[in-house]
């Protein structure tokens, strides 16, 4: 494993150690992805442990994602006002866990990523990313910085696009540290949404 990689492996220590720091002022969406980083600490320390010992960590990806999709789904619809909208998410749940285990049931290769679940996942979670920031934008007073949906949304619109970006580009097979790069800057940003001091209003 590349020093970079463990760099970014590490990263997630950051938005962690600052939600726990933060964790009796939290709304419920932030305790939601705090559990998230939590989840995703250990999942970085099995992952380092295998590569550590040349096995195979691609098993751990694949209970992992089904779960960072879940938590994510909740964070937004605690955010997002419209009932439409969140069941939409809500119901995405239960469709994306039965996807995720589909694909592995008819995947040809075990020890491959589930390349559709994961696009399935960035294009939904890059979606509600934009639709949230969209409605921060609209309904913003003047405290687009302490509202923690704007900092989590950019952390996922970042994080995701490059999935997608990584999937349909050959910009990250020549820039091979790009993906890296690309989770460190996300998890600054979530960083700041466990870190910043949201007003009064916490739906749009």
């Amino acid at each position: 494993m590349e020093l970079i990689d463990l760099i970014s492996a590490a990263s997630c220590v950051i938005p962690l150690t600052a939600g726990l720091i933060r964790f009796w002022s939290l709304d419920r969406s932030r305790k939601t992805l705090l559990v998230m980083f939590g989840v995703m600490f250990v999942v970085e320390i099995v992952s380092i442990y295998l590569a550590a010992n040349s096995r195979s960590n691609i098993w751990v990806l694949h209970l992992y994602t089904p779960v960072e999709y879940t938590l994510l789904a909740l964070v937004f619809a605690g955010w997002i006002r419209s009932p439409i909208v969140r069941l939409f998410l809500l119901l995405s749940v239960p469709l994306f866990w039965l996807t995720c285990l589909l694909g592995n049931i008819v995947s040809q290769d075990p020890e491959s990523l589930d390349r559709v679940a994961i696009s399935i996942e960035s294009v939904l979670l890059v979606t509600a990313s934009g639709y949230l920031l969209l409605n921060i934008q609209l309904r913003n007073t003047g405290h687009l910085f302490k509202t923690p949906g704007f900092w989590v949304s950019a952390a996922v619109l970042v994080y995701f696009a490059g999935n997608v970006m990584s999937f349909t580009s050959e910009l990250v097979a020549t820039v091979w540290y790009l993906p890296a790069a690309i989770n460190i800057a996300a998890n600054l940003l979530y960083t700041e949404g466990f870190l910043c001091r949201p007003h009064s209003q916490l739906q749009y």
